[in-house]
Parts: structure tokens; C-alpha cells; sequence
């Protein structure tokens, strides 16, 4: 073989590894954006359940009605405030 035609079939085979790398890394890369998304979608969602449950617990009543913080804001406002400004997802 001269050196040409060596250094032919070195492109081809650099060319078909590419292209069989290519092709066997695309279903894992569109698999791990899919898990990537929804690990994404999980932690908003236990922020946001940890959150809640943290303004939660620190309730306390007042007239037979459960209040957050130290303006007298009532709970269900607070929740609803919260899921309707933060972009919340249950």
C-alpha cells in the first residue's frame, strides 16, 4: 500500500467511528435531558413543599384562624400568595 492510500483508510475509519459514535450517544444524551428536566422539576418541587410546610409550622391561631408571620397574614393567603408568585409546582 502506498501512503496514500494508507492515509485513506485512515479518514474512513475516522470518519465511520465518528459516525457510529455519534449515532450510539444520541439516545443517551436525549436521555439524560429527560432526567436532567425532570430531577429539575423534583427539586422545585420539594423546595416548594418544604417551603410550605415551613411557613406551616410556624403558624399560630389567632380568632380560630391559623396566621403566618407578624402581620396577621392567614395561612391559606400565604399559600396561595406563594404558589400564585413563585412560580410554585405542586
Amino acid at each position: 500500500m502506498d501512503p496514500d492510500e494508507i492515509k485513506q483508510m485512515a479518514t474512513d475509519i475516522n470518519t465511520m467511528t465518528t459516525a457510529v459514535v455519534a449515532a450510539a450517544t444520541a439516545p443517551l444524551e436525549a436521555e439524560v435531558e429527560r432526567l436532567r428536566a425532570a430531577l429539575d422539576k423534583t427539586s422545585d418541587q420539594a423546595y416548594n413543599r418544604g417551603y410550605i410546610d415551613g411557613i406551616t409550622a410556624y403558624t399560630w391561631w389567632h380568632d380560630g384562624e391559623q396566621k403566618v408571620g407578624t402581620t396577621g397574614t392567614s395561612l391559606t393567603h400565604a399559600k396561595a400568595t406563594a404558589k400564585e408568585t413563585w412560580n410554585y409546582s405542586p
